[in-house]
């Protein structure tokens, strides 16, 4: 039964690949040897609209463990215009993420390492560099994460923390995301994809 919240909306798909098996790639790492041997896919400029209803999920009792994100209440000292101080969001509210995710996954650590804001109004760094940077909105759908990239992030933390202990406990990197407005978003929503809808390898 469809929520009076869902929306149907139209969804982004790199053209041509959203009805083939080749998939493009955007590289923001050094490409191994073997990988610049094979010729990837580039992602394209052009972007295939799709027509798809997007499902309120506030409606759903949805958990990290099934789904893969969780709706958390959240608050935060910061105003509005506080997350345009670097010195505020490192010193204060990635300290505020830091507690929230631990309540949230019971980590015995949790370790804040980057950030970027999303304004198409303000865009000040590209799409492949997410280092204090505003970037614009999104323009299709896609993966935020590579296996690839979870093992060299644990390697960068211990060794920008000493915690050689850190090796040998289980890890997960998560994103997490908020409205830093005071008003609700009207555009641009953050859409996530159920992970039982998907076929695992």
């Amino acid at each position: 039964m469809e929520s009076n919240r869902d929306i149907l909306t139209t969804l982004g798909y790199w053209e041509p690949y959203f009805e083939s098996d080749a998939r493009p790639y955007t590289f923001t790492r050094p490409r191994t040897e073997e990988e610049q041997k094979t010729r990837y896919p580039n992602v394209s400029s052009e972007v295939e609209m799709v027509e798809g209803l997007v499902r309120d999920g506030r409606q759903h009792d949805l958990n990290l463990d099934q789904n893969g994100f969780e709706k958390v209440e959240s608050s935060t000292s910061l105003r509005h215009e506080d997350f345009d101080n670097e010195e505020m969001l490192k010193n204060i509210y990635f300290r505020e993420v830091e507690e929230e995710m631990k309540r949230v996954t019971g980590a015995e650590d949790v370790i804040v390492w980057n950030h970027f804001l999303r304004n198409d109004a303000r865009v000040t760094g590209l799409a492949q560099d997410h280092h204090r940077s505003t970037l614009g909105y999104s323009r299709a759908i896609h993966c935020d994460t590579h296996p690839w990239s979870a093992e060299r992030v644990l390697e960068n933390f211990i060794q920008a923390t000493g915690r050689s202990d850190l090796a040998n406990k289980r890890f997960i990197y998560l994103t997490a995301w908020r409205n830093i407005q005071d008003t609700p978003v009207r555009d641009n929503h953050l859409a996530l994809l159920d992970e039982r809808s998907l076929v695992k390898p």
